[in-house]
């Protein structure tokens, strides 16, 4: 399944590729920008690996979405999760925020 993203003005908060960056105000937008992203579904709702999928498979897709997200993050929001390598960890953490 594609995903086709609008490009939303807001402000100066516009990433290079027309996502909103994530801000203090706007994560019901943006989560469903982020969430239904290609193959982004499950390891953001998963916290193990599902059948059918390598553990190698898992720990580079999980990589390759945390950096995604890290992108689309504000700065003000960005030390929050600095730390975090596992996509469902990291995802946690922003909805308490």
């Amino acid at each position: 399944m594609e995903v086709i993203f609008l490009t939303f003005a807001i402000e100066d908060n516009n990433t290079p590729s027309g996502m909103i960056k994530l801000d203090a105000t706007n994560y019901s937008l943006w989560k469903l920008m982020v969430v239904y992203c290609k193959d982004f579904y499950e390891p953001i709702m998963r916290d193990k690996v599902p059948t059918g999928v390598t553990e190698e498979e898992w720990r580079v897709l999980n990589r390759k979405i945390v950096g995604m997200i890290r992108l689309h993050i504000d700065h003000n929001i960005f030390h929050h999760v600095t730390n975090d390598k596992v996509t469902f960890e990291l995802w946690q953490k922003l909805e308490s925020i």
